[in-house]
């Protein structure tokens, strides 16, 4: 990925962090599992269940801001 490349993926990154941070319910939070070469999103709500969403999955911040559409369009996980 080129310089411009990787600027614009962590940019739309941050944004996706910052649109979970500003519009998840208070009883939703959105967990990324990081290891080498995988990552996972998983929404949880406050018991501890655990919602699947649907999701392109193509980058991270797709993903991301795919759990927080869909927690904030199904407010009672």
């Amino acid at each position: 990925m080129d310089s411009i490349g990787a600027r614009l993926y962590n940019a739309k990154l941050a944004a996706a962090v910052d649109n979970a941070c500003s519009k998840l319910p208070d009883n939703v939070e959105v967990i990324v599992n990081l290891s080498n070469g995988c990552a996972e999103v998983v929404l949880h709500n406050s018991t501890g269940g655990e919602a699947v969403f649907p999701s392109n999955r193509e980058t991270l911040a797709d993903t991301i801001n795919d759990a927080v559409k869909y927690a904030v369009e199904n407010v009672a996980l």
